[in-house]
């Protein structure tokens, strides 16, 4: 029995499609393509796969990861399995993993994610909220740099870091902290991209992130895209790959 690490993307219509449903596509992936998958022991056997951190429904993964258990050692597993694959589900890559390496859930702590907003709506609801909040703290209703376009930006993600607190390390249990932020604008959409720790599975949520700013992201005219864009796991104090070569082999 071998252990194979699998990156994989979920992208497009696929995104709509639930952590549950996804199990049941790679199953019938796996029969597809004659993959001599393990089965677990008892009066119910089933395949033995496990994914990582689920994916909210709707949220594109460009990164995500699952755990597969062969018979034997194959070569190709990528290129059998994306033969018969859905549209915008798209195995990257597989890799052997090395007895006594953690399961995914265990871990994998840290996320990068991707929000794309319009940029009339940040500018719309952002000002209004952080114009309400200045008269509040005495800060910022005078800067002629803050009504501009792009001090506006800067403005908004230091207040966001002021916030959470970005970069810096919290012990608050069981509460994920962000670590990186960052503003940019892309044609007509601001990207807040960030990088968050994941206790226990739990991410920091773009409602935690700009509901303070913007109000409730359901009112937005034009829903916010979500992209989860990597997960890491900790090594040295070092952010890898859950693929990466010092991850799945144990170090003798």
């Amino acid at each position: 029995m071998i252990r194979f690490r699998l990156q994989f993307q979920k992208v497009g219509r696929i995104r709509f499609t639930s952590h549950r449903d996804m199990l049941r596509i790679f199953q019938r992936c796996f029969a597809a393509s004659r993959l001599p998958i393990c089965y677990s022991k008892g009066f119910h056997p089933h395949p033995r796969i496990s994914l990582g951190p689920p994916l909210k429904t709707g949220w594109e993964g460009l990164e995500e990861y699952m755990d597969i258990y062969l018979e034997e050692n194959l070569s190709g597993i990528g290129e059998r399995m994306n033969r018969t694959l859905p549209e915008g589900l798209r195995i990257l890559k597989a890799v052997p993993v090395d007895e006594g390496v953690p399961k995914l859930t265990a871990d994998i702590r840290t996320a990068r994610y991707a929000v794309e907003v319009a940029k009339d709506e940040v500018a719309r609801r952002c000002k209004i909220k952080m114009e309400s909040m200045s008269l509040q703290n005495g800060a910022l209703t005078e800067s002629a740099e803050f009504r501009s376009g792009n001090g506006f930006l800067r403005a908004l993600e230091e207040a966001m870091r002021e916030r959470f607190g970005a970069g810096v390390e919290r012990d608050v249990s069981g509460e994920p902290v962000l670590l990186e932020l960052t503003t940019l604008e892309d044609g007509e959409h601001v990207i807040f991209e960030y990088l968050c720790t994941m206790p226990s599975g739990k991410s920091l949520r773009p409602e935690d992130l700009l509901s303070p700013f913007m109000g409730r992201l359901e009112e937005l005219t034009i829903p916010p895209k979500v992209v989860r864009k990597a997960l890491y796991v900790e090594r040295k104090s070092a952010y890898l790959s859950p693929i990466d070569k010092g991850v799945v082999q144990r170090s003798s």
